[in-house]
Parts: C-alpha cells; sequence; structure tokens
C-alpha cells in the first residue's frame, strides 16, 4: 500500500494535467459569467483598422465600404451577427467560442488552456491558431505594398485581418496598452488551386497538424477559393458540382475536424459585369450547416474601387451582388473588363477591413448570448441531410483514408538537396530509386511513383508549386501502383492552362491483382472474366479549351470501377470537351498500376516545342 501510495504521489502532477485537459475539453463549449464580462469589456472599446500604410488618397474606406454594416455582421450571409451565432452548429460555436477565448486571453483560450488549468505556465504557447487555405490571391499574388514582403502570405487580406484582430484585443496593462494576443499564423495557400482540386489533399493538409490544440490543431480556418472557383466555371452555367465540391470540404471539416471554427470568406465580386458570379450559391450551402459565411460584396458601396479601377462591375444592388444580374452599369462605365484574379495590396486592406469588423461582431455576439441548450444539444451530433445530390458529394468526397495517396507537395518536401547534389537531381532520386525498388509491387513499403519510360521528373517549375512533371519525349511513362477499397475510385490533380505547350496524357490501368477484403483470411477471389481495363483508356489534354486565360489546378475524378470509359478517345461520339465517365472496371479491394504516358496528341512535340503536363496528385480509394 506504501508503495502504491508512493506511486500514485509520483504520477500525481501527471494525472493533474490529463483532468486539466479533459475539464477545459469539457467546459469548452460555453463561457462563464467572468468570461462573459472580460470579453464584454473588450468590445466596447472602438474597433481600430490597422494599416502596414496609408491607402491611396483615392480610397477612402468609409466611402468605398459600408463598414457601419460590416461592424453589426452584415457582411455575413445572415445579414448580421446575432443570426449568425443563432444559425452555427453547436460544434460551431465551441469551436468559434474558443476563437473568442484566444483573442481575449481567457483562461482556457487555444491551446494553452489545460496548461493553465494544472497550473502550468506556457507564455510561449500560442493562444490562437489560424491556418489559411486558398488560391494565388491568399499565397500574395501582385499583392505588393512595399512594406511587407512582396508576393508573400504576409500582405494578404487574411494576414492583415488576424493583425488587425490581435491589435483589438490587446491587453489592457497598467501603464498603457498591454501585450498582444498570442497567435500562430500559417497559410497553405497556393496558386492555381481550387475548392475542388484542395479535396483529394485535405486530410494530409489538415492531419498533419494532430488532432490535438496542444499538439498544434487550428483554431480557426479561413477557407477562400472564390477566384479560382469563379474561373473554373463556364460563363452563364450553374454550379452544382462546385456547390457539392463547397459542401463536401464543409461536411469533412464539420465530421473529421469538430473542434476547428471554420470561416468560408467570399472575397471576389465577380469576373465582370455580364457574368454571372456562382460563389454566393455554392458558397451559400455553409448557412445550411451552421457555419459562418463572409461575403465581402455585400459591404461594397463604390464597385470601382472596391477591386480595381473598372474592372466592370455592376452596382451593388442585392440582385447583382447575389450573381443573378447579367448587365448592368456601374461606375466604371465603357465596356467590360475582367477584374483581376491578382488584386492590388490596398484591395487586400479592404477586405481586411470588412474581416476584422464581421469577426468581432461575431464575436461580441458570442459575448452577449448566452449558449442555447437547444442548440448545443441538438446540432452537435449528425450532420443535417445534404443539399447536393448523392452522386455528385460521391464524385466530390473526401477520401478521408485513402489506400493510396500521393501529392507532390509532401514528397517534394522530403528530400533535402546536399552540396553536393543539385536540388533538381535530389528530387528526380525518389522516381529512380522507386522504380528499382519495387520487386514485389504489393509491399507495403513499395514506393508509388515510377518512371517506366521517358522523362518525369519532381521539382518546382515555380518556387511552391512542386509536382511531377515531363516535357517529353513521347511517350515518357510515370506509374503509380494503387491499392482500392469497396468502390475503387481515383482523383488525379494536374496543371491546366493556356499555353500552347500543355501537353496530352494518356490513362491506362494495368497489372490488376485481385486481394481478399478486409477482415476475410482466405485466398483472393479471382480475376473477373470481362477484364475491360485491358482496353479502357482516356485521354486528358491540361491545356483549356473554353478561351480562359488561367492557369490552375484541375480535377479529374475516375470512377475506377465502373466498365464505362466515355471518352473521345474510345468513341467519336465523344467530344474532346466532353468529361464523362471514365471507368476501367476495376473489382472491389483489387491492386492495380496506374499509367500516366504523354502523347502528342495535337502534335506539339514534332514541331520542336515542349509537350509539358503536371501531375500534382493522386489519391486513390
Amino acid at each position: 500500500n506504501v508503495r502504491a501510495m508512493g506511486y500514485l504521489r509520483d504520477m500525481w502532477p501527471g494525472l493533474a494535467l490529463v483532468i486539466a485537459l479533459f475539464a477545459a475539453r469539457a467546459g469548452a463549449g460555453e463561457l462563464t459569467p467572468a468570461e462573459l464580462s472580460r470579453c464584454a469589456a473588450v468590445h466596447q472599446r472602438p474597433i481600430v483598422p490597422f494599416r502596414t500604410k496609408k491607402l491611396p488618397r483615392r480610397i477612402n474606406p468609409r466611402e468605398v465600404l459600408d463598414l457601419d454594416l460590416a461592424s453589426t455582421g452584415g457582411a455575413l450571409t445572415a445579414r448580421n451577427a446575432s443570426a449568425a451565432v443563432s444559425a452555427m452548429s453547436g460544434s460551431q460555436r465551441s469551436a468559434w467560442e474558443r476563437v473568442v477565448r484566444g483573442l481575449a486571453g481567457l483562461a482556457d483560450g487555444g491551446a494553452t488552456g489545460a496548461a493553465a488549468g494544472a497550473g502550468v505556465a506556457s507564455p510561449s504557447v500560442p493562444e490562437l491558431r489560424v491556418l489559411v487555405f486558398g488560391g494565388s490571391m491568399l499565397a500574395g499574388g501582385c499583392c505588393d505594398d512595399r512594406v511587407e514582403p512582396r508576393w508573400s502570405p504576409t500582405c494578404t487580406y487574411a494576414k492583415r485581418m488576424v493583425d488587425a484582430l490581435a491589435r483589438n484585443y490587446r491587453r489592457a496593462g497598467t501603464d498603457g496598452p498591454g501585450a498582444l494576443p498570442r497567435i500562430e499564423y500559417q497559410s497553405l495557400a497556393a496558386g492555381g488551386t481550387t475548392t475542388e482540386g484542395v479535396l483529394p489533399s485535405l486530410p494530409a493538409l489538415i492531419g498533419r497538424f494532430g488532432d490535438d490544440a496542444d499538439a498544434g490543431m487550428p483554431t480557426l480556418l479561413l477557407f477562400d477559393y472564390s477566384v479560382n472557383d469563379a474561373w473554373e466555371v463556364p460563363a452563364g452555367a450553374e454550379s452544382p458540382p462546385l456547390t457539392a465540391a463547397v459542401e463536401s470540404f464543409v461536411r469533412y471539416m464539420l465530421r473529421a475536424h469538430k473542434p476547428i471554427a471554420l470561416l468560408l470568406a467570399e472575397t471576389y465580386v465577380g469576373r465582370d459585369r455580364f457574368t454571372p458570379n456562382p460563389i454566393p450559391g455554392a458558397y451559400g450551402v455553409a448557412a445550411h450547416y451552421g457555419v459562418p459565411h463572409l461575403r465581402y460584396a455585400l459591404a461594397v458601396r463604390q464597385w470601382d474601387l472596391a477591386w480595381g479601377l473598372h474592372c466592370g462591375l455592376p452596382g451593388p444592388s442585392v440582385a447583382e451582388v447575389d450573381g443573378t444580374a447579367t448587365a448592368g452599369k456601374g461606375k466604371g462605365g465603357g465596356s467590360p473588363q475582367e477584374c483581376s484574379p491578382h488584386p492590388s495590396w490596398s484591395t487586400h486592406q479592404l477586405i481586411a477591413d470588412v474581416g476584422l469588423y464581421s469577426v468581432m461582431a461575431l464575436a461580441n455576439e458570442l459575448c452577449r448570448a448566452p449558449t442555447s441548450d437547444a442548440t448545443s444539444s441538438s446540432t452537435m451530433g449528425a450532420l443535417p441531410s445534404p443539399l447536393s445530390t448523392a452522386e455528385l458529394l460521391s464524385d466530390k468526397e473526401v477520401c478521408e483514408r485513402p489506400s493510396a495517396s500521393f501529392v507532390a507537395l509532401d514528397e517534394f518536401a522530403q528530400p533535402q538537396p546536399t552540396q553536393q547534389q543539385p536540388a533538381l537531381l535530389q528530387q528526380q532520386q525518389p522516381l529512380v530509386a522507386a522504380a528499382m525498388a519495387c520487386s514485389d509491387p504489393d509491399a507495403a513499403n513499395c514506393p508509388g511513383a515510377r518512371v517506366t519510360a521517358g522523362n518525369w521528373t519532381l521539382f518546382e517549375d515555380r518556387p511552391g508549386k512542386p509536382g511531377w512533371i515531363t516535357t517529353g519525349p513521347a511517350p515518357s511513362t510515370l506509374e503509380y501502383r494503387l491499392r482500392f477499397g469497396a468502390s475503387p475510385r481515383v482523383t488525379l490533380t494536374y496543371l491546366r492552362g493556356y499555353d500552347e505547350s500543355l501537353g496530352t496524357v494518356e490513362l491506362r490501368m494495368k497489372d490488376v491483382r485481385m486481394h481478399a477484403p478486409p477482415g476475410k483470411p482466405g485466398p483472393p477471389p479471382p480475376l473477373p472474366r470481362k477484364q475491360f481495363w485491358l482496353e479502357n483508356r482516356a485521354r486528358l489534354s491540361a491545356r483549356r479549351r473554353d478561351g480562359i486565360r488561367v492557369t490552375q489546378s484541375a480535377v479529374i475524378s475516375l470512377k475506377a470501377d465502373d466498365e464505362r470509359m466515355q471518352n473521345y478517345v474510345m468513341s467519336r461520339q465523344w467530344a474532346r470537351s466532353f468529361t464523362g465517365v471514365m471507368g476501367f472496371g476495376i473489382p472491389p479491394h483489387a491492386s492495380a498500376i496506374l499509367s500516366v504516358s504523354l502523347v502528342c496528341d495535337r502534335c506539339n512535340c514534332t514541331v520542336g516545342r515542349a509537350c509539358k503536363f503536371k501531375v500534382l496528385s493522386v489519391v486513390a480509394c
């Protein structure tokens, strides 16, 4: 007994920390009266936008924007902060209350609450962790205020908004302003990425932070692919696939990462005055799930200054803001001009102002409104019924446990160049080594990407944008060994653009092997008598045919178990521009090799021009 008591005494500090962790998580869903009082005191102070430098003289934020509207939450889909908080799901309300704790420095804010509860001081641990997903705009494309690093994420509206929040939540000091809240900011924005394009790698991107606040899990995730999404939907077309992609993202995050507060930001205000904006309808699914949806357009007064001079935007009527108008004369006048997907730093600053006022309106409402028992109990469990069709959601589904996953961004980060080896050669080595190491292609440690003909290289053709790239000659072939589950699917993400040098690849499946289903030991079933993968093939062009001069990631979903192949290379009844069912008849739980071979579909290779193709990721389920 004495020995047992001594053991418990030695273990008590650890037990106390575990108890504090549990208590912090159990009580994290509702702000205490003391916390509410401190939080309310913070919001009695006037909101002060933060500037790295003065805006151009012609841009007066109070004239260009309706900041009074934004201060009440009017730039949110719910049109006011009270309605937005009332609509929050229980899990999102708890998550957003953790954001408020982190900003206001309350007892269990951010990742420090457990340590604080155990009596452990952690001055270096962030109180709030902000993670940003987006395209080149949020990566800092063309953003240069000559203060922040040029073309960097620190110049973007997201970083400006976070910096402004930190200054508005500055602690009260005894002799003046106190310390800023400790906020960790990280951007995973990547140029040319769309909502659909990020879905295959979403589990890996979020999973790298762990599933615990103390392990680095983000407190707040800002999501904005509105620029690239708007350019991916054909002009005048409906956007059910985009809606399904956004809905798939929201459902995955609410199911797999409930503690993370979500903010869907819709900042792109439209391509031009004659093109309906598909983003409001697609991003609007956030409201169905109780997720805050920020819409920059709702706070705009002067459209010719809100994004860029004379970019052809309409006046700010509700119909036009919602993307239903197809024509209108704004202050820009003249012929319509495309609104650049890379606005200037001043536009980033204006968006940051709207975001600052909107987030503080949400935080203020959370400090005033008591948690509803009905809300917290009824919406913490199952997700509401989806808005998109089952077929579309299945096509855009996030593969939470991929049976095979090859993401260039992750693969490229692993090897480190040495002084003796050039970086390019170093990045070629994984592919060469993989070709030599796969004596047993079904081995668990068998590398998945193998060059079997010609040249494919894993490298960055632009900083921060790695991929498996070939420029020929044809038929340069790259192979991925895939393992499938009960419903074989493959998601291939590649670079698509308008440059004439972009080429075409042919996709095939080969070396199909049968395996016993999990949990059912015994010999594998025989191969089916009709082996469609021996005949089915598809060609995929990296060159756009819609006239849009935009280069960004594109995603093709292969229904690998389907027997149909609706691709022009199989039959003339399918147009080159048609993306139909791409199936290979792969049986459940089988393994196979996906072959990606460069072909001279437009014969650029024969006239001395490069035929470039870039694969960004391959994910199988």
